[in-house]
């Protein structure tokens, strides 16, 4: 549950991206950037977890 949470939140980020294409947002868009990444990373951590532990 937990995880789908987290994929529709990563949806959500970059459904922004966007948004944030000008000069003055571009740090903005960079940090949201770096953390679809880091959610990406979770879910597939997640996922690998829980498989070991199936």
């Amino acid at each position: 549950m937990c995880e789908d949470v987290v994929h529709q939140f990563e949806k959500r980020c970059k459904s922004l991206l966007p948004i944030f294409n000008t000069i003055e947002l571009l740090k903005h868009k960079q940090y949201l950037e770096k953390e679809i990444k880091y959610f990406q990373k979770w879910i597939e951590d997640q996922k690998k977890h829980n498989f070991i532990e199936d």
